[in-house]
């Protein structure tokens, strides 16, 4: 929050924006959650290697919809990828990775991924199939 003034009058309001309350709810969503991998703030990059259109995007949305922040959504390089593959960045977040093996049934690989990522990425998941994305 911050300070400001509103019709004249001192307020303390949203840093967002007047009545945008949004970064306030996911600041007490994560810090209250008693869903471990929620707490570890988990950042994820999904690629499309199936070659259907969209695929990575609506992955994307399901993952944010679970509480993952998506830092990053893009085409996988051209090659044979399984239905789903998923690749840890570092050796923390271990609920994460567990919550990530729940969601799509395949195992979490510490090998580095076939795609480079930017950012604080801490899972790369490449959708190899349109099966694996509830459409």
């Amino acid at each position: 929050v911050t300070t400001g003034s509103y019709n004249g009058q001192s307020i303390v309001r949203p840093v967002a924006g007047l009545l945008d309350y949004s970064e306030i709810q996911a600041f007490i969503f994560t810090n209250v959650s008693a869903d471990p991998f929620v707490r570890e703030e988990p950042v994820v990059s999904v690629f499309n290697g199936s070659g259907v259109a969209g695929l990575a995007q609506s992955a994307a949305y399901e993952l944010e919809d679970a509480g993952f922040t998506v830092a990053e959504v893009d085409n996988a390089p051209e090659g044979t990828y399984a239905s789903v593959e998923i690749y840890q960045l570092t050796t923390e977040k271990t609920a994460s990775a567990e919550k990530l093996e729940e969601i799509y049934g395949v195992k979490v690989k510490t090998t580095t991924p076939p795609v480079a990522v930017v950012g604080d990425t801490d899972f790369v998941i490449i959708i190899g199939d349109a099966s694996a994305v509830q459409e």
